[in-house]
């Protein structure tokens, strides 16, 4: 499978959407150079009218990052990377258990 997260233009034949669905990205077809749109948002196939000949990944999406955290009535805090580790550390004074934050990415 090909990364083309990396932000240079690649040729496209069609086929399903190389990329994740909400990457954004920039398409060139007949018609010109597209605004930037979602990757979801467009149709990957050949048998289109303005059928995709390059498109570019300009904003990579990733997943948001999972933290989980519990919360202790001394003002500790920790955290972890499961829900499942959460809860084994989790004691009989704990405040809260696995609290879930997330850090979204910018738009």
């Amino acid at each position: 499978m090909s990364d083309y997260n990396d932000g240079n233009w690649h040729g496209w034949n069609g086929g399903e959407c190389p990329v994740h669905p909400k990457s954004k990205v920039q398409v060139a077809d007949y018609n010109g150079i597209s605004p930037i749109i979602y990757a979801a948002d467009l149709n990957w196939e050949p048998i289109t009218e303005n059928k995709i000949a390059a498109f570019r990944v300009v904003k990579k999406f990733e997943e948001p990052k999972v933290i989980w955290v519990n919360e202790y009535p001394n003002g500790n805090i920790h955290s972890y990377h499961s829900e499942v580790e959460a809860r084994v550390y989790a004691g009989d004074g704990t405040l809260r258990v696995a609290v879930k934050y997330m850090e979204c990415q910018d738009d």
